[in-house]
């Protein structure tokens, strides 16, 4: 019975011996290959990134036994194989768990594991609905920006179209403004990597002599 304790190569020699005589040797080579430890953790150069941007994974820890090899999946451990190696670059398109471990001539180790976070281009507001949609001078106007809610990360940002250029006038679901003259007012959804296509709505202002105000509101 042999019973292995170190890696390495060994050969045995085994033969039968009497009184009269011994018999020719029989040998036998067995190899031991050094444990598979399996990895402790996974390192990120980025937990966070923008859609299309790419973040770089590292074994933490661990060691391989001769003819092992990291192996990394996506979405479960042993599933979609993506690469091999202590190290792999990925560009997720949304927000993926990641997974390696060693396998090689004698089995699988288990799973590390980490999350990265992919932030991509927020959906955008589905309109604006306002107080009144005309008013005259130095009445306040709020305006209010309607679905879809706001996810973790992302800010509804207000602006106020001055000359073709977008200036801002606030933040949150609602604002309140005077205006001055007839004024585009816009919304959209920003977070860290990119921001929404804009919601826009017109508040009239109204001139004396130029009729009677009805102060209509939106519905």
């Amino acid at each position: 019975q042999f019973k292995a304790t170190v890696p390495g190569t060994f050969t045995y020699f085994a033969r039968a011996e009497g009184s009269c005589n011994n018999t020719a040797c029989r040998s036998f080579t067995v190899t031991v290959r050094d444990t598979t430890k399996p990895a402790t953790g996974i390192s990120a150069t980025k937990t966070t990134v923008c859609v299309g941007q790419t973040t770089t994974l590292s074994v933490i820890g661990g060691n391989l036994s001769t003819g092992s090899e990291w192996t990394w999946y996506q979405g479960s451990c042993g599933g979609n194989a993506i690469g091999t190696g202590p190290s792999i670059t990925v560009s997720p398109a949304a927000t993926t768990t990641y997974y390696v471990r060693a396998s090689g001539p004698c089995g699988t180790s288990v799973c590390a594991s980490t999350t990265i976070e992919a932030v991509g281009v927020p959906q955008t507001p589905s309109g604006i609905t306002s107080n009144y949609n005309e008013v005259c001078a130095g009445t306040p106007v709020k305006l209010y920006a309607t679905q879809p809610p706001l996810k973790t990360g992302e800010t509804r940002k207000w602006y106020v179209i001055v000359g073709g250029i977008p200036v801002p006038a606030g933040t949150g679901d609602s604002i309140q403004i005077n205006i001055t003259s007839t004024t585009d007012v816009l919304v959209r959804t920003e977070n860290a990597c990119f921001n929404s296509n804009g919601v826009t709505k017109r508040i009239t202002l109204l001139s004396f002599g130029s009729g009677t105000w009805t102060g209509v509101k939106s519905a």
